[in-house]
């Protein structure tokens, strides 16, 4: 299937290309490859009719609204019209995405997938943390080798990875079953939920179901921990507070970090994110706290340290620290810990019944 997305970029908004980008990687999911993708002008209406009077076998086309003119006048023309989905065409078929095309555009993508092309597909979705892109590949290609009548399709942003198994309507259910087997069982202990959700709705629902109370204590996240979460709707259900201890004398006075404890190991490192999460949990307001401790790193000054950070995830029984290193830019740093964070709490909380 020749696929072929045209967007209109309007240069005030942060829309295109990103969410270009963004439609491609929904394509992906599919195991739906663009071969073309063409960004036009918002009055590049020329540029639409070249565009449809190519080859392919569907196009869509991305923020037709942000266009100067109006789209569905040159479909027109083209003796095109779209039908209550908004596709439209017969051998080459034509698509105007909705803006949030995440929410109900799946369902209609699907049915014409199944209607216009005769193609029917299951398909699973698995969300991981802790483990590399390749690393998950490499997983998958192991199964798809044993497996023919299965597909997986691997994407990524700042270590959360998301996969899609995706496998056609005849394919036989034991096969697909086996697939699905491998790959948790596999990939057991970095599978963080079997669904398309973000690590911080995750990580609400579980606090929810566990009746946990959340605290947080950052110091190079800068405060994005606590924002994550209660970017979420109802957050307020299960999150107490945020810090922000940026200041080693923040640490000292807030979280009773012991001075001699910093200078011996200095302010990031193990022992600190330990004391910072043991004091934040002692305080009693929450029954879990997450705290970080690390150097988000600098363009102008790059040290071998960049990216190093300790993250502290305490219970009423127990405190426990893990040490990332991350190797992006200074913001990819901070998004990478703080994603981990998120990621470590929802593991702490899973398994909570299994702590001395």
């Amino acid at each position: 299937m020749k696929t072929v997305v045209v967007s209109f970029e309007k240069r005030t908004s942060t829309n295109s290309p990103n969410y270009a980008l963004d439609f491609v990687n929904f394509l992906n999911d599919y195991t739906i490859y663009v071969d073309t993708l063409i960004i036009l002008s918002k009055n590049d209406d020329n540029g639409l009719i070249e565009a449809l009077s190519s080859n392919f076998d569907i196009l869509f086309i991305l923020n037709s609204d942000s266009a100067g003119f109006y789209v569905p006048s040159v479909l027109n023309k083209l003796n095109l019209s779209p039908d209550k989905d908004g596709f439209c065409g017969d051998k080459k078929v034509v698509s105007c995405v909705p803006l949030n095309f995440k929410t109900d555009y799946p369902q209609i993508f699907e049915r014409a997938l199944s209607t216009k092309f005769n193609i029917s597909f299951g398909k699973l979705t698995f969300k991981l943390y802790g483990i590399s892109k390749e690393e998950v590949e490499n997983v998958t290609y192991q199964i798809t080798a044993k497996i023919k009548s299965v597909f997986f399709n691997v994407t990524e942003t700042n270590g959360d990875i998301k996969v899609c198994l995706i496998y056609g309507d005849t394919a036989p259910k034991k096969q697909v079953d086996m697939a699905v087997r491998d790959f948790i069982v596999t990939l057991k202990k970095h599978i963080y939920a079997e669904d398309d959700i973000p690590l911080n709705q995750r990580l609400i629902d579980v606090a929810k179901l566990r009746n946990q109370k959340i605290c947080t204590a950052e110091s190079m996240t800068g405060g994005l921990i606590a924002s994550k979460i209660v970017q979420v709707d109802g957050a307020s259900d299960v999150f107490y507070e945020g810090l922000v201890t940026y200041n080693t004398l923040a640490k000292e006075r807030r979280l009773n970090v012991s001075h001699s404890t910093v200078n011996k190991f200095s302010v990031v490192s193990e022992q600190v994110a330990c004391e910072m999460a043991k004091g934040l949990i002692e305080q009693k307001n929450c029954t879990l706290s997450i705290t970080i401790t690390g150097y988000a790193g600098s363009s102008v000054h790059p040290d071998k340290d960049d990216g190093l950070c300790y993250i502290g995830i305490a219970t009423s029984r127990q405190v426990q620290v893990y040490k990332y290193h991350f190797k992006g830019t200074r913001q990819q740093n901070i998004e990478s810990a703080a994603n981990a964070a998120l990621f470590l709490a929802i593991k702490t909380i899973d398994n909570l019944d299994y702590l001395s």
